[in-house]
């Protein structure tokens, strides 16, 4: 599992690089569209170590820490990333996610331990689990989730910029704050999962 972050995470680095050695959009393209295939990846297998490291009890509020570490991300990346942009280039922008990414890459090398694989599963008993229900209406679920909170924050800079006609640092600031809101529920609802899952899946 840690050879498979870091492999992705080498990944990660160097999609971040190809934008700094060329202008052509379809190697951009491609340098986005990768990262983005590996992005889940990741986050399951953040998941995975986060629960694994804790007792079966605690292991929603620590698989909410990975989720406040996403939104973390996006408070912190997508602001600073919006506001290189517009006052520097999209290259510094780059730039910046290659350092990040790389730090990260360090920090899992020194500080995340292997946790290597107990018992082997066959295909069939994995792919076996596609037949419950309870999979699929979570997939769409999470889907439809995803869809309308990424949805809006992949397109609110462009919106408040164009329509809103708001200043670059009043579009970080307010990325910003929309992002705060994120890690707060989180942080609220890793606590709820832990002590009451239904009224949290309610909430």
């Amino acid at each position: 599992r840690k050879k498979v972050m870091l492999l992705v995470l080498g990944v990660f680095v160097l999609s971040n690089i190809v934008p700094l050695v060329t202008s052509s959009f379809n190697m951009l393209l491609v340098a986005r569209i990768i990262p983005a295939l590996l992005h889940p990846v990741y986050c399951s297998l953040a998941f995975t170590v986060a629960a694994s490291s804790v007792s079966e009890e605690d292991a929603p509020k620590a698989v909410s820490k990975v989720f406040i570490g996403i939104s973390a991300g996006m408070i912190v990346g997508v602001p600073i990333a919006s506001f290189m942009d517009s006052t520097f280039s999209y290259e510094w922008a780059m730039a910046f996610f290659l350092i990040v990414n790389a730090l990260v890459f360090i920090a899992t090398l020194l500080f995340v331990p292997s946790i290597p694989v107990k018992e082997r599963l066959t295909y069939g008993s994995q792919f076996s689990v596609l037949k419950r229900p309870i999979l699929w209406i979570s997939i769409v679920a999470v889907i439809l989730l995803n869809s309308s909170i990424f949805g809006v924050y992949s397109y609110l800079s462009e919106y408040l910029g164009t329509v809103s006609i708001m200043s670059p640092n009043t579009i970080s600031l307010t990325l910003f704050i929309y992002g705060s809101a994120n890690i707060i529920g989180n942080v609220v609802v890793g606590r709820l999962l832990t002590h009451s899952p239904s009224k949290a899946i309610y909430m």
